[in-house]
């Protein structure tokens, strides 16, 4: 039997401005539809309270809830808030009910009714709906990548006017986004700039990267020839001013970045932090290669991890599970990940993954059983599919740390065997 077959239910398609709601009993029958209230406190209110007045007739009622963003966030808590028993339905599952119909309709009555039909037929997953610190954590964390990502936008601009307009520019430093770079783009944004400036000043900036004097000073020259051929090309250039706004929103940009991630670190270094979650955070980080942000990164985009029975729902939740393609005797090879959960989640685990099969600066292995396992797995595969597959791995160490509550240590292929023959024979 349907877990809500006895119950009434309660669907809510929402919106940014107002929600629309239908109700049925038991049977079948309806309650109301159609009904709208505005995205308010008190029309939120009023309408819960018509809820509670339902309740009375039907103490087993379920609300279901499209979620869309941020805009069902204040009617879930104030339903939850009245112990209403919700259900969070991802917008793709009531796609897929409406397309089992002959009618093509897309309207807020239509989808309330939808949520109602995909609770009936119970043909949903609930949504993973974490608690309100873990929320802000996810919006801390993804506004960090969120100005990352612009940064480099904007890095990839500046390299390609610097390339364009200023020869040799690029030759001059490692990187011109460095931190000497853009110093010395910041107060010097061109090349007649340079050249009409005191040695000393430049020499001054070019010492911010402390690798001495001579360093200074065999950059110092590169940099005069990168400005006199530039200038004998481009006499008349006036690039400067898209330079230095470049360089400023990078800066900016890559502030406001390290500011969120040492906020976020001090947070849940903090007794302000759920004890658990804390607790959850100083286990990741003994795994090989998760700093702390990365650790806070992962799980945020996790969310409630006791909602997981095995790692391979995490790696389904992460969208880095295989698409599936076979009908009769055939089955497609060479499919790429549903990529149907966190890109936050998945970069995270990427960036763990290579690291873990990468060697420090004394070229020992950062994780001589995943290095191992690796190079094994690229004899035979592509190194993306390789890495695919420890990025699988990562994910099982991390279920594997949180659900036993116990710090990672390094545990040989055989020993694991060992380990797992104990446990079946006890």
């Amino acid at each position: 039997m349907l877990k809500y077959s006895n119950f009434a239910i309660v669907g809510i398609d929402v919106s940014s401005e107002f929600h629309i709601a239908s109700a049925v009993a038991p049977d079948g029958s309806k309650l109301f539809s159609n009904f709208r209230f505005d995205n308010l406190p008190d029309d939120i209110n009023s309408f819960v309270q018509k809820i509670n007045e339902l309740k009375l007739m039907y103490p087993e009622i379920v609300c279901g809830i499209e979620s869309t963003g941020s805009f069902h966030s204040t009617l879930l808590k104030s339903i939850n808030s009245n112990n209403i028993e919700t259900v969070l339905i991802n917008p793709s599952i009531t796609n897929t009910t409406r397309k089992k119909t002959v009618r093509k309709v897309k309207n807020d009555n239509f989808d309330a009714s939808n949520v109602i039909n995909a609770i009936k037929s119970q043909e949903f997953i609930p949504s993973n709906v974490p608690d309100q610190h873990i929320l802000e954590l996810r919006q801390f964390v993804r506004d960090y990548y969120s100005f990352i990502d612009s940064a480099v936008k904007y890095k990839l601009k500046l390299k390609s006017l610097l390339n364009a307009y200023w020869i040799g520019y690029l030759n001059v430093f490692g990187s011109p986004y460095s931190m000497t770079s853009l110093a010395l783009l910041a107060k010097y944004p061109s090349p007649s700039s340079i050249l009409n400036a005191k040695k000393s000043n430049i020499i001054k900036i070019l010492m911010i990267a402390r690798k001495g004097a001579s360093y200074a000073n065999s950059t110092y020259d590169v940099l005069i020839k990168s400005c006199k051929d530039s200038l004998s090309v481009f006499p008349n250039s006036n690039y400067d001013k898209s330079i230095l706004f470049y360089v400023d929103t990078i800066s900016k940009l890559e502030d406001s970045a390290n500011m969120l991630e040492q906020h976020v670190i001090q947070f849940v270094n903090s007794d302000a932090c759920d004890l658990q979650f804390r607790n959850n955070y100083k286990l990741l980080l003994s795994i090989p290669a998760i700093g702390n942000f990365t650790a806070i990164a992962i799980l945020a985009e996790l969310g409630n991890f006791h909602i997981f029975k095995s790692a391979k729902s995490i790696i389904a939740y992460f969208g880095m599970d295989p698409k599936i393609v076979q009908s009769g005797k055939f089955s497609a090879n060479g499919l790429r990940i549903t990529k149907a959960g966190s890109s936050i989640a998945r970069r995270a685990i990427f960036a763990v993954a290579l690291r873990n099969v990468s060697c420090n600066r004394s070229r020992n292995p950062i994780n001589p059983i995943l290095r191992e396992e690796y190079l094994s797995k690229c004899k035979s595969k592509a190194k993306l599919v390789a890495l695919g597959h420890i990025m699988h791995k990562i994910v099982k160490i991390i279920f594997s740390v949180l659900k036993n509550q116990k710090k990672f240590e390094f545990i040989a292929k055989d020993e694991h065997i060992k380990l797992f023959n104990l446990k079946k024979s006890a």
